[in-house]
């Protein structure tokens, strides 16, 4: 039980290969990326059907981490922030 979103997509210049960015929320990040790369020729036959190009690219799937990133990065600001108005009320007190 996981929830899935494709965040980016790159595709080489010569449209040999497409890099599809993914998040993954709950489950298992292993087998979940395990069940969209059993997918691939699938997914191909799928993109191969709507567009119409000579050669589809063959799909890598690659976890992006960003969203992990940011939110750390998030919590460490609000941690900083917060010790900041910390030492900011201190201050004030002292100068009273």
């Amino acid at each position: 039980n996981s929830l899935v979103s494709v965040t980016d997509v790159e595709v080489t210049s010569d449209l040999s290969y497409a890099y599809v960015y993914i998040s993954i929320l709950g489950g298992d990040e292993e087998s979940t990326l395990e069940g969209l790369k059993s997918a691939c020729g699938y997914i191909r036959r799928e993109v191969g059907k709507n567009i119409k190009i000579r050669h589809i690219p063959e799909i890598i799937f690659k976890i992006d981490d960003s969203l992990i990133k940011g939110m750390y990065m998030d919590e460490l600001i609000k941690k900083v922030n917060s010790g900041y108005k910390n030492s900011s009320e201190e201050d004030e007190k002292d100068g009273e």
